[in-house]
């Protein structure tokens, strides 16, 4: 059972009542703004933005060198969120046939994606971490790229939202989470759905 109200578990805060109505259709940012809110504080900013040092974005930079690029997280943390990796490798070969060159991006769990993406593939990607190994442990240099592309296309991932907050152009493919709970949030987020919640089919697929 679901309950309608959620409290602390702390006994300093037990008597707080946190959370208003339990709404399951609520985005998942909007239910932890709730405690932010029950603090007292008021405006909250939903448009993350951040910066980098510069030293972290010249390895993307040095890797492009000034090529129109189109960038592709084509791996989730979990699988059932993921786009098939052959539709990644179309989609892929059809913007290097327009000649914009196309960079594969994912930590360690993501490589055995991306190296199937890239077998997959007519064409030839950049793969962020071929001959540099930052790129494949550290999200941070990620954003090199990010900010040098002309389009981000991700899962619904960690990715994908550190590129919305490095204020990249950022396409998502969502399935079975919902992108209303569980997109980026931000005054540039344009979310083009025919259904708010996801179909029946691919709910199943979510409940294991």
């Amino acid at each position: 059972l679901r309950p309608k109200y959620f409290f602390s578990r702390n006994p300093l805060f037990s008597s707080w009542k946190v959370f208003k109505k339990f709404d399951r259709e609520d985005h998942v940012i909007e239910r932890v703004l709730y405690v932010v809110k029950a603090l007292g504080f008021k405006d909250i900013d939903r448009d993350p933005t951040f910066e980098v040092d510069k030293s972290f974005l010249e390895p993307a930079q040095q890797r492009i060198k000034g090529k129109k690029v189109v960038s592709i997280i084509p791996s989730a943390g979990k699988k059932r969120k993921n786009w098939p990796v052959e539709k990644y490798a179309k989609l892929a070969d059809m913007i290097i046939e327009q000649g914009i060159s196309v960079v594969l991006l994912g930590g360690p769990a993501d490589k055995d994606v991306i190296d199937t993406m890239h077998r997959l593939m007519a064409q030839t990607p950049i793969i962020a971490y071929e001959n540099d190994e930052r790129f494949l442990k550290d999200p941070i240099y990620a954003i090199g790229f990010f900010k040098n592309s002309k389009c981000v296309v991700a899962n619904d991932s960690g990715g994908l939202h550190l590129a919305v907050a490095a204020g990249s152009q950022v396409i998502g493919i969502y399935g079975p989470s919902s992108p209303f709970k569980c997109g980026p949030l931000g005054n540039k987020v344009d979310l083009r759905s025919e259904e708010r919640r996801v179909g029946k089919e691919c709910r199943s697929r979510w409940s294991p």
